[in-house]
């Protein structure tokens, strides 16, 4: 459920309010959804930084 509210809210941009209708929900379980879909993604990011910047320069160097 928690990707699924991040796609309808970052990817669609709907409203919490119009999420929360469509899914039978809350507001404020869509707020949290969203909170905790953020935090996994910057903890993912951070954690994974240095192999994702890895790989952009290579895929840069094989370009060239």
């Amino acid at each position: 459920k928690r990707q699924q509210v991040f796609r309808m809210s970052r990817l669609e941009g709907m409203s919490n309010e119009r999420i929360a209708a469509e899914l039978g929900m809350h507001k404020d379980t869509v707020y949290q959804y969203i909170t905790k879909a953020l935090l996994f993604l910057k903890v993912y990011m951070e954690e994974h930084s240095k192999d994702t910047l890895f790989v952009i320069l290579m895929l840069a160097h094989l370009q060239k």
